[in-house]
């Protein structure tokens, strides 16, 4: 496994995830050394409202395998996260765990990509310039650098997140 190639000439494809079991964003980009990076494909996957717990992670789960296998992945990185104590965000700590675990087992699955856990605070810091951001900034800078039109609303959240967490991804393995 290891580091993906730093050929000069070779293409990374990274797939960018914002795990989140009442929706999930993902993003896949390519780069090139010395090129852009191209935003290949996007989306949000929303289960139906009536799966819940463990059908809920399995259904996310199954869907990521279709990205992963579609896209053939050399890098996953995703969202990764921390809890608090209070009731609010211990309530759906099993079910996240699950999901982040489940993503963590695609690593172990063939193409085999590289796993890479970032954190809200260390990602947004390198992608906007601040540990705290809101999601219209996170869409201005991946409008930025990608030319797109994102707005970080409430439609397109998830996917930018997905989108900004692959594009710190993608610095990180060219430093």
């Amino acid at each position: 496994m290891g580091q993906p190639s730093k050929d000069t000439g070779s293409t990374v494809v990274i797939l960018g995830l914002d795990p989140g079991t009442r929706a999930t964003g993902w993003a896949v980009l390519t780069s090139t050394a010395g090129d852009s990076p191209t935003l290949l494909a996007h989306g949000t996957l929303i289960p139906r409202s009536a799966l819940i717990g463990l059908d809920r992670q399995l259904w996310l789960l199954s869907r990521l395998q279709d990205v992963v296998a579609e896209h053939q992945p050399q890098v996953l990185a995703y969202e990764g996260f921390t809890w608090r104590t209070d009731d609010q965000h211990v309530r759906g700590r099993p079910g996240m765990e699950r999901l982040i675990g489940g993503i963590q087992a695609l690593a172990l699955m063939p193409p085999y990509p590289v796993l890479v856990e970032l954190m809200p605070a260390r990602w947004g810091a390198q992608l906007v310039g601040q540990r705290q951001h809101t999601k219209a900034q996170v869409a201005f800078a991946v409008n930025f650098r990608l030319a797109t039109s994102f707005k970080g609303d409430t439609y397109d959240n998830h996917k930018v997140d997905a989108i900004g967490i692959a594009l710190v991804a993608l610095d990180t393995l060219k430093a």
